[in-house]
């Protein structure tokens, strides 16, 4: 199963996200663990993360991010309108993308 790591400021404004995410996947009929945290705790999340997800507010940091996990876990910043309108099946298609070509 893939793991999806959201991070934002502080992990509350990606939860209802991540739920909308967890609900698309399922009506998609596909097992995804599906996460969010703040900045403060990304640090040990990210060892577990398929991918990252970066919040909007937060997509200055994709470079530092990037180093962080060594370039082995691709990092991407989600879009803001989608981010906004706490689309989840459109957000999720970014990483179901991105996982798919790694393989």
């Amino acid at each position: 199963m893939e793991n999806i790591l959201l991070v934002c400021a502080a992990g509350i404004s990606t939860a209802t996200l991540v739920k909308n995410m967890k609900a698309s996947a399922d009506d998609m009929d596909i097992e995804m663990n599906i996460t969010s945290v703040g900045i403060a705790a990304a640090n040990e999340a990210i060892k577990e993360a398929d991918i990252v997800l970066l919040g909007p507010q937060l997509g200055y940091l994709e470079p530092a991010i990037k180093d962080l996990v060594e370039h082995k876990v691709p990092v991407t910043v989600i879009d803001t309108d989608l981010y906004a309108n706490m689309d989840g099946k459109e957000v999720l298609n970014a990483p179901m993308s991105i996982l798919a070509n790694k393989k």
